[in-house]
Protein backbone atom coordinates (compact mmCIF):
# COMPACT_ATOMS: atom_id res chain seq x y z
CA UNK A 1 0.00 0.00 0.00
CA UNK A 2 0.91 3.61 -0.93
CA UNK A 3 2.14 5.87 1.89
CA UNK A 4 -0.75 9.07 2.03
CA UNK A 5 -0.06 12.32 2.77
CA UNK A 6 -2.49 13.84 4.82
CA UNK A 7 -2.12 17.53 6.64
CA UNK A 8 -3.13 18.77 9.84
CA UNK A 9 -6.53 20.25 10.08
CA UNK A 10 -5.11 22.05 12.99
CA UNK A 11 -8.86 22.48 14.76
CA UNK A 12 -9.60 20.43 18.04
CA UNK A 13 -13.60 19.98 18.16
CA UNK A 14 -15.46 18.28 20.94
CA UNK A 15 -16.22 14.34 20.81
CA UNK A 16 -19.61 14.30 18.84
CA UNK A 17 -20.68 10.54 19.31
CA UNK A 18 -20.46 8.13 22.11
CA UNK A 19 -16.84 7.44 21.86
CA UNK A 20 -15.04 8.89 24.85
CA UNK A 21 -12.41 10.50 22.52
CA UNK A 22 -11.22 10.46 19.13
CA UNK A 23 -8.36 8.27 19.67
CA UNK A 24 -11.00 5.36 20.50
CA UNK A 25 -13.45 6.23 17.74
CA UNK A 26 -10.37 5.29 15.26
CA UNK A 27 -10.29 2.35 17.42
CA UNK A 28 -13.71 1.54 17.15
CA UNK A 29 -13.77 1.98 13.63
CA UNK A 30 -10.06 0.76 12.68
CA UNK A 31 -10.25 -2.32 14.96
CA UNK A 32 -7.18 -2.11 16.11
CA UNK A 33 -5.38 -0.64 19.07
CA UNK A 34 -3.22 2.42 18.93
CA UNK A 35 0.36 1.36 19.61
CA UNK A 36 2.51 3.95 17.30
CA UNK A 37 2.57 7.12 15.36
CA UNK A 38 1.10 7.25 12.23
CA UNK A 39 3.43 9.68 10.52
CA UNK A 40 6.22 8.12 8.29
CA UNK A 41 9.52 7.29 10.19
CA UNK A 42 8.30 8.35 13.84
CA UNK A 43 8.08 5.72 16.43
CA UNK A 44 6.58 7.22 19.16
CA UNK A 45 4.79 5.51 21.11
CA UNK A 46 3.57 7.70 24.47
CA UNK A 47 1.23 10.65 24.32
CA UNK A 48 -1.25 9.11 21.04
CA UNK A 49 -3.97 11.72 20.14
CA UNK A 50 -7.10 11.11 17.21
CA UNK A 51 -5.30 13.79 15.53
CA UNK A 52 -7.73 15.34 12.52
CA UNK A 53 -6.02 15.00 9.81
CA UNK A 54 -7.45 16.14 5.46
CA UNK A 55 -6.03 13.61 2.97
CA UNK A 56 -3.81 15.74 0.67
CA UNK A 57 -4.76 13.80 -2.69
CA UNK A 58 -8.33 14.81 -2.35
CA UNK A 59 -9.28 18.06 -4.07
CA UNK A 60 -12.01 19.66 -2.03
CA UNK A 61 -10.25 18.73 1.56
CA UNK A 62 -13.26 18.86 3.45
CA UNK A 63 -13.73 15.58 4.74
CA UNK A 64 -11.47 14.89 8.11
CA UNK A 65 -10.22 11.66 8.64
CA UNK A 66 -9.48 10.58 12.70
CA UNK A 67 -5.80 8.71 12.83
CA UNK A 68 -3.07 8.05 15.59
CA UNK A 69 -0.79 10.81 16.28
CA UNK A 70 1.81 12.11 18.68
CA UNK A 71 1.20 15.33 20.31
CA UNK A 72 4.65 16.16 18.43
CA UNK A 73 3.39 15.00 14.93
CA UNK A 74 -0.18 16.52 15.25
CA UNK A 75 1.19 19.81 16.15
CA UNK A 76 -0.31 22.97 14.64
CA UNK A 77 2.77 24.20 13.38
CA UNK A 78 2.60 21.15 11.15
CA UNK A 79 0.59 22.53 8.47
CA UNK A 80 1.91 20.97 5.28
CA UNK A 81 1.42 17.72 4.01
CA UNK A 82 3.54 14.51 5.50
CA UNK A 83 3.37 10.82 4.51
CA UNK A 84 2.00 8.37 6.75
CA UNK A 85 3.26 5.06 7.34
CA UNK A 86 2.09 2.46 4.36
CA UNK A 87 0.06 0.13 7.06
CA UNK A 88 -1.88 3.46 8.73
CA UNK A 89 -5.74 3.65 8.39
CA UNK A 90 -7.81 6.73 8.12
CA UNK A 91 -11.35 6.70 10.21
CA UNK A 92 -13.77 9.31 8.70
CA UNK A 93 -14.61 11.93 11.49
CA UNK A 94 -18.15 11.40 10.28
CA UNK A 95 -18.89 7.43 11.04
CA UNK A 96 -21.38 6.48 13.83
CA UNK A 97 -22.82 3.40 13.44
CA UNK A 98 -19.71 1.55 15.74
CA UNK A 99 -19.53 4.62 18.41
CA UNK A 100 -19.20 3.61 21.79
CA UNK A 101 -17.00 4.45 24.82
CA UNK A 102 -13.67 2.83 25.06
Amino acid sequence: MANLEVKNKNVYTKISCTCSTYLCHWENYSGRKALVCSAFGCTETKDLVGAHVINCSETSGSRQYITPLCKSCNSSHNSDCFKLNASAILVAVSYRSKCKPC
